[in-house]
């Protein structure tokens, strides 16, 4: 069997593009056995350079560039070797759990997309215990769209990519109460799930408690209705009022198009009179 092949040969062997191997070459990563002067074509050896071709696959599916290939595969002793391997474990290491992360994000986001669906009774109060919360919130009061949109995309620069906003539902606002009623200005806020710091300036910490809660389709600012509900409820539940309201988008824009299906959920901190 002859130990030359072409470059067409050798891209169909190893599942690569002839224009693949031919850009190796060009940078010096892995260059021909032997190219015909008359004709320019490039051909391999299977028995010396197989091998090569196979780590620099290998060593791309670990996410290393094609300079980091070259310089592991012409400076190559074990010492370097395991080096180079360990810290593309460390960076594969991170990599799972941010898909880890990304997976929760995604399957938490599913099943309560899932369970809202099935909701057939808005604008019906309930009383929920929710454990402590991190939010990212610069504390900023809004009057209008444009400001509370200004405001969210200052916010998201602080969450560094550790999970998406995007079909969560992460995002809200938040009503400050001022005596027995809550402010018409909207603090915009987003959950934070995974964080390497809980100490960030604009970390804030919402403590368990009770919460009287309430479904309803409409937008964020309008909600004279539905504080009148949940305001009769909790006075005929002998419960008082113990924080700011909370406003999440549990179906936003990013999941449906459609205004009729905008789903936000009320929390109101309460405690027994």
């Amino acid at each position: 069997m002859k130990d030359i092949i072409s470059i067409t040969e050798l891209a169909k062997l190893r599942n690569v593009s002839t224009e693949t191997l031919r850009h190796y070459d060009r940078i010096g990563l892995f260059r021909p056995s032997y190219v015909d002067p008359n004709t320019g074509y490039r051909y391999y050896s299977i028995l010396y350079q197989n091998e090569r071709l196979g780590t620099i696959r290998e060593l791309q599916q670990l996410g290393m560039s094609l300079k980091e290939i070259k310089d592991y595969c012409e400076n190559r002793n074990v010492e370097k070797s395991l080096e180079i391997l360990k810290q593309k474990r460390e960076e594969l290491e991170e990599k799972i759990v941010n898909l880890q992360n990304l997976y929760k994000v995604i399957s938490d986001r599913i099943e309560t997309a899932e369970i809202i669906k099935k909701r057939i009774h808005y604008e019906t109060p309930l009383i929920q215990h929710i454990p402590p919360r991190i939010i990212i919130s610069n504390g900023i009061e809004c009057e209008d769209d444009v400001n509370l949109s200004f405001q969210v995309l200052k916010m998201e620069r602080l969450l560094e990519g550790l999970a998406p906003t995007v079909a969560t539902n992460r995002f809200g606002v938040i009503r400050k109460l001022q005596g027995n009623q809550f402010s018409e200005k909207l603090i915009p806020m987003i959950f934070q799930q995974f964080t390497k710091d809980k100490k960030e300036t604009f970390f804030r910490y919402i403590p368990e408690g009770d919460f009287a809660c309430l479904f309803y389709k409409g937008d964020i600012w309008t909600i004279e209705r539905e504080l009148d509900i949940l305001d009769k409820y909790i006075n005929e539940n002998s419960l008082k009022y113990a924080g700011d309201l909370i406003q999440i988008l549990q179906i936003d824009i990013s999941i449906s198009g459609s205004s009729t299906e905008m789903v936000i959920e009320l929390q109101i901190p309460v405690n027994r009179s």
